[in-house]
């Protein structure tokens, strides 16, 4: 599955709410102003900045942009389990201006 492939995959499975979170996942939102159901949402429309090659990992997974409802850029690693038609959100965070310049798809 090249990159564009996991896109759609990612955002058709946001849109029907085929999605799991992982613990560590749900303990960074948990310091996040955003919350479940904005990041699913957001996840509708997300974009795939990096696509992680299949190395050491069971699922194939890659780190999407997306934007809450307010306009507050997200990033999320997110793993595809096409066998299941569901996607793991492993990590979320809010992008630091930092490391990504302001298109909040490339890294400084």
């Amino acid at each position: 599955m090249d990159a564009h492939e996991k896109q759609l995959f990612i955002r058709r499975c946001a849109s029907q709410r085929k999605i799991k979170w992982s613990r560590h996942a749900l303990g960074k939102l948990a310091s996040l102003t955003v919350h479940v159901d904005d990041v699913e949402r957001a996840l509708e429309s997300a974009e795939v900045i990096e696509d992680y090659p299949h190395l050491r990992r069971y699922l194939p997974d890659c780190l999407v942009l997306a934007f809450s409802a307010s306009g507050e850029p997200i990033h999320c690693v997110v793993a595809l389990n096409a066998p299941y038609d569901y996607i793991l959100i492993v990590t979320v965070y809010v992008p630091d201006e930092k490391e990504w310049y302001d298109d909040w798809r490339t890294r400084k």
